[in-house]
């Protein structure tokens, strides 16, 4: 509503009081005609009648200006009032008189009627324009922001909206029928679940209310509004509508959604972070205890000869401990402290080979559809430990669809990342499966040790990879595992020293120290290297080593641990090289070669992956002391090393 200029207003106060005079006078005449022509009853009962009719027209009509109002009153009741003083009758005249003293009155009375009533229009009328001016502040406010308003009047069945919802669906707004338009393409999964709502408000709930509701927009594309507002009710309590404003909230909740997806993979990284270094350790110290018992069945192995009657049952248990030590190494995978050999292989070669051992293990129900990516798809790595992922994942895929089904397997390149994904149509998982099918010994399976895709898990981020999982149940299970290309990995690390075939002579034989702060690992060495005639020198820890080491003899070689109390062997191996440069050392751990940085260590001259046999401990002796690294000893010779059980004579 826009308010009127002030010289239409005058005008038509100027027309209204032309008319009122006019009104005013002509009420006198038909008041002083009935005096003059009527008998005495209908004479006063006339004038009664035209007194009513003008006190009521004066106090509608007349403003509240009290001069004005007398001039109104006098030109109604002055005609009547001498025409009454003209009549011949005295009575007449009494009654003029009288007539004149309450026209007096009415004029008192009148005028103070007048002003009030007046003065209660104008304050009407001064609320309907502050009214109608926030009215029209709020519409500005609501237009420059991204509120829209809405009036639904259940009774009628109709919506009333502003532009604002159909701008964000992208549709057209109907000229009519957008409460069937917009009902049509709400989320069925929320129609019951919201009106509901609405009913329980409608039927008296106090308050307002606040509701998110999904529509299909333009391409079947879902946007969520936010509904805020209350029930106007009438006089007797019926709800005549609902009224309030509502936002779209879409992307607020799409940022909302991706900021818990973060904070889930934060905690499930943190989770797995945790159980990895659990795992570790107690492979770790597993592979320790085997290292004591391999090589105490190899003692009883050498004592007993091969022609004893329980060799047997003795390769049996040492098969068995090494099969130990193997699932050991899954968990160190796990924990990406497995030993990756760092080789340079294509992707899709490695695959495409495996494909009838993957037609074999996923049994004759189950198909394999291959699309490989094309372009360079190389990376650097371990290509056995790579074999093993895309095994496991594949296996898995087939054994989440006991009826049968299709594998996909794909792969890709997206800048400087190959892409692994491989999908199956099974039965899926929920969210609370997916957070936990990482983890050790975790397994819906009933048979198995539940370390398939914890292996999986270990071996791509030993790769600078990752692996994500999107599932749904009954919709089945994608898995894709992401590593870097040839060019993005870091320098590789050094290969461990591998085995000698030849063998070192000498009459003497050398001088070892073992570093260890197991006992039974101490006394492994020295059962299997003393009766051959190597003399070995023991220490439980670093501190200790120093120590020997700062009195002579000095050995010809050290073989160290890498985790120990007091001072590890990264640590005294560095402070070793300060004084003995050139001295030989074999470096001995639970854990795999590649979970110590190179770059950290001084040089070392080999690796003992534990538990190791008589063996493996011989050629590692043998690498270690080819390289020439040795103190003189008194004949100024290379000592040499003896073989197993029987390295050298006296």
């Amino acid at each position: 509503m826009k308010a009127r200029s002030g010289v239409g207003c005058e005008k038509e106060v100027r027309d209204l009081e032309k008319c009122t005079l006019a009104s005013c006078f002509t009420f006198g005449v038909l008041a002083a005609w009935g005096v003059l022509t009527h008998t005495d009853l209908t004479r006063w009962m006339l004038v009664a009648v035209v007194g009513a009719l003008a006190g009521g027209a004066i106090s509608s009509l007349v403003p509240s200006n009290n001069h004005l109002y007398t001039k109104y009153a006098a030109l109604i009741t002055l005609p009547g009032i001498i025409a009454l003083l003209l009549l011949p009758d005295q009575t007449a005249q009494a009654s003029g008189i009288m007539a004149a003293a309450f026209t007096t009155l009415m004029i008192f009375f009148g005028s103070q009627q007048s002003h009030i009533f007046h003065t209660r229009v104008r304050h009407d009328l001064t609320q309907v324009e502050e009214l109608e001016a926030a009215r029209e502040r709020l519409e500005m406010v609501v237009e420059g922001s991204s509120l829209g308003t809405f009036d639904w009047f259940p009774l009628e069945e109709t919506l009333i909206t502003d532009h604002k919802v159909w701008d964000a669906l992208g549709l057209d707004k109907p000229e009519e029928g957008a409460l069937e338009v917009l009902w049509e393409r709400a989320d069925p999964r929320e129609k019951a679940a919201n009106w509901a709502i609405f009913r329980d408000y409608l039927r008296g709930k106090p308050g307002g209310f606040e509701l998110d509701i999904s529509i299909r927009g333009k391409n079947d594309a879902s946007v969520v509004f936010r509904l805020r507002g209350r029930v106007v009710r009438r006089f007797q309590g019926r709800a005549s509508r609902v009224s309030g404003t509502y936002y779209d909230v879409t992307a607020e909740i799409a940022a909302t959604q991706e900021k818990e997806r973060w904070r889930q993979q934060m905690q499930q990284a943190e989770k797995l972070n945790t159980l990895g270094l659990l795992a570790g350790g107690v492979a770790h110290d597993f592979n320790n205890l085997l290292t004591a018992f391999v090589g105490s069945l190899e003692l009883i192995a050498l004592e007993a000869g091969d022609d004893a009657p329980f060799m047997p049952e003795l390769e049996l248990a040492k098969s068995s401990a090494m099969e130990a030590s193997g699932l050991c190494d899954q968990l160190l995978s796990y924990a990406g402290r497995q030993a990756f050999r760092q080789e340079k292989f294509c992707l899709n070669r490695l695959i495409s080979r495996m494909t009838q051992l993957l037609s074999v293990s996923t049994g004759p129900n189950v198909g394999i559809d291959l699309k490989l990516g094309e372009g360079p798809m190389e990376l650097v790595g371990d290509d056995s430990q790579l074999r093993q992922v895309v095994l496991n994942l594949i296996l898995n895929a087939a054994e989440a669809m006991p009826d049968g089904g299709v594998v996909q397997v794909r792969t890709s390149r997206n800048g400087g990342w190959l892409e692994l994904s491989v999908a199956d149509t099974g039965c899926g998982m929920d969210q609370e499966t997916v957070e936990r099918i990482f983890d050790p010994f975790f397994t819906t399976k009933f048979t198995g040790r539940g370390l398939g895709l914890a292996a999986v898990f270990g071996i791509a981020q030993g790769h600078g990879g990752k692996i994500d999982v999107a599932s749904t149940p009954g919709s089945g299970t994608t898995m894709r595992v992401t590593l870097p290309v040839a060019n993005l990995v870091d320098k590789e690390l050094p290969a461990t020293i591998g085995t000698s075939d030849g063998k070192l002579s000498s009459a003497h034989c050398p001088l070892i120290m073992v570093v260890d702060d197991e006992p039974a690992v101490r006394m492994f060495y020295e059962k299997i290297l003393t009766p051959s005639g190597v003399q070995v020198v023991t220490a439980c820890d670093g501190m200790e080593a120093l120590e020997r080491l700062s009195r002579k003899p000095v050995p010809n070689l050290i073989i160290l641990d890498l985790t120990m109390p007091k001072l590890g062997g990264v640590e005294t191996l560095k402070r070793l090289r300060q004084d003995f440069p050139n001295l030989p050392v074999i470096l001995a751990s639970g854990f795999s070669q590649n979970s110590i940085d190179p770059r950290e260590l001084p040089e070392f001259q080999g690796f003992l992956k534990k538990p190791f046999t008589a063996s493996q401990l011989h050629d590692s002796l043998l690498s270690a002391l080819a390289t020439g690294f040795l103190p003189p000893n008194s004949s100024g010779r290379a000592p040499s090393v003896p073989e197993p059980g029987k390295l050298c004579s006296s």
